[in-house]
């Protein structure tokens, strides 16, 4: 059994993201609580901070995150029928769930900042 991101929800992610960004006010690194890495940082400053068609923040944040998080996987809907169609898996039967789009929703929840007891200690015990 293999559950991974179906056509639709592939299609939707990048804006999902940037409704996310958007909806959330994320204006800046400031404005998120975990820190990116500090090439991931570089990249979208690159663009924010040119001098010829900046790009604000929310977009090249969205495009950097979705690229990294989202981008054409091995188990990405389209790759992984191709691969099924050329004959990997047999003779095992498969069973594949592609997730749509229709289950990202967004509400008006407060995103709250995770506090000592919700996160994991150094040494991979739980909190």
């Amino acid at each position: 059994m293999l559950i991974t991101r179906g056509k639709s929800l592939q299609d939707a992610l990048w804006e999902s993201v940037y409704r996310f960004t958007k909806d959330r006010g994320i204006k800046n690194y400031d404005d998120l609580a975990a820190i990116p890495t500090p090439k991931q940082r570089a990249n979208v400053l690159k663009r924010v901070d040119r001098t010829k068609d900046p790009v604000r923040f929310a977009k090249a944040w969205t495009d950097n995150f979705a690229g990294n998080k989202f981008g054409q996987a091995a188990t990405h809907r389209t790759k992984l029928m191709n691969r099924i169609e050329r004959g990997a898996g047999n003779p095992c039967l498969l069973l594949l769930i592609g997730l749509p789009a229709s289950m990202v929703t967004f509400d008006a929840a407060k995103v709250e900042q995770l506090g000592e007891d919700d996160v994991a200690a150094d040494d991979g015990s739980e909190p």
